[in-house]
């Protein structure tokens, strides 16, 4: 996904399977625009 090309992004009921938590948030982070929500 490209970056800052989403208003928001939800991980719902997923965080507790990824093996790099701080990646993943980032990566949520990353695709959201400025002022969006994670």
């Amino acid at each position: 996904m490209a970056t800052a090309s989403c208003d928001a992004a939800l991980a719902l009921h997923m965080l507790h399977h990824v093996t790099d938590l701080a990646q993943t948030v980032g990566e949520l982070s990353r695709v959201v625009k400025q002022g969006g929500l994670v």
